[in-house]
């Protein structure tokens, strides 16, 4: 399980390089209130992300007769890593589809949405999935790897379906409204803060 988790991770750390490079510059053009390269970055980075990915992906499957070779040396467990690879591949797959589209509503601040929709596909879909798959239909590792795998296309549909009913200019109305609320409160509070940060209070009020 430790193996194949570790081949899922190589795939996975460029779906999520790209997705934190997203929610950063989505981050900085919502303060900028730049909706037209708001979508053009939402379009590419995931684009890019997947072609990262796809690389990745075909090198690990051209070489999964000698990717055992790196974690064992039993020849039975080599063989199982080379049956496993393809799986593990197309797992991935929906992995990144998830990180990769998450990265646009974490991007507008949306994190309660995500984390709520992470509960729905993980918890309520994903893990009883894969308790049938690996019991009952007697999968083993594979059918907890499988229904991981759907609760992680169930949340890429969920983050995709967001996605494209979307409205920036409202997402971006919305997190400036929240955002003067919270200095708001940081004028309320003040007299009760610590001196640093009285000062710094100090230094927005004079900008």
């Amino acid at each position: 399980h430790l193996i194949l988790y570790q081949l899922d991770n190589v795939i996975f750390q460029w779906s999520s390089a790209f997705s934190d490079v997203n929610i950063s510059i989505l981050g900085t053009l919502t303060g900028k209130s730049d909706i037209k390269e708001m979508r053009n970055y939402i379009r590419l980075i995931p684009f890019a992300g997947y072609i990262g990915v796809a690389f990745v992906s075909v090198l690990l499957y051209v070489f999964r007769g000698y990717v055992g070779y790196l974690f064992a040396k039993e020849v039975e467990l080599i063989l199982y890593i080379e049956e496993l690879t393809p799986f593990i591949i197309v797992y991935a797959q929906f992995e990144s589809s998830m990180v990769l589209f998450s990265s646009i509503v974490k991007g507008l601040g949306k994190y309660e949405l995500a984390t709520k929709y992470n509960l729905i596909a993980f918890y309520i879909i994903g893990l009883p999935c894969a308790y049938v798959f690996a019991f009952n239909f007697q999968l083993e590792i594979a059918g907890v790897w499988l229904g991981i795998m759907v609760g992680q296309l169930v949340l890429a549909l969920l983050f995709i379906v967001e996605a494209a009913d979307l409205n920036l200019e409202k997402a971006v109305a919305e997190i400036k409204a929240a955002a003067e609320a919270e200095l708001s409160l940081i004028h309320i509070s003040e007299p009760t803060r610590q001196a640093e940060i009285s000062y710094a209070v100090f230094c927005l009020k004079k900008k």
